[in-house]
């Protein structure tokens, strides 16, 4: 007798395959733009390399690395569906590093936005975009980081697992 299936693991993969099969069209058209559009690659100012300047240097790369990672992510999602124990795992992994990037790329921006100044509390318009800027994203990231927490939790519980005792293998149980 086969266990009752949830519908928590449809509904995520479903929710994963159609976000990274946008994320792989937009991929795709960022790589084509990257590679047939000359200015994206070329020096803003060669003199002063900062850090925006090794960004568009080092977009082909940037790109590329994102259109694996919504590549790996929507191959995924398909295992997920299939309840396949290694895309659990895998997606797992993944969750682990979109938090981490979630964490790390606001705390840069913000860094390179400010430049190394602290928050100033004044009530000029400057400064009063710049806290607003501020709590926008440590909202997002919040939000986000306890997003992909609860979602690790949850493919990480037992309760997911189910052990077929013929084969031995492990797959999703619902």
């Amino acid at each position: 007798m086969q266990p009752k299936k949830s519908s928590f693991v449809n509904t995520l993969s479903w929710i994963l395959i159609i976000i990274s099969g946008f994320g792989l069209l937009i991929s795709l058209l960022q790589n084509l733009m990257f590679h047939l559009i000359p200015a994206f690659t070329e020096s803003m100012n060669p003199s002063d390399p900062d850090m925006l300047d090794k960004i568009f240097t080092n977009g082909k790369l940037i790109v590329g690395f994102f259109g694996l990672a919504i590549l790996y992510t929507f191959i995924s999602s398909i295992g997920l569906l299939k309840r396949k124990n290694w895309a659990r795992i895998s997606l797992i992994c993944l969750f682990v590093f979109w938090m981490l990037w979630t964490i790390i790329t606001p705390t840069i921006q913000w860094i390179y936005f400010f430049e190394g100044d602290s928050l100033s509390l004044s009530t000029e318009p400057k400064d009063i975009i710049g806290i607003i800027v501020t709590i926008f994203l440590a909202i997002i990231v919040v939000g986000l980081s306890f997003l992909f927490g609860w979602l690790i939790k949850k493919l990480s519980s037992l309760s997911l697992i189910h052990i077929s005792e013929p084969t031995r293998q492990a797959e999703i149980s619902y």
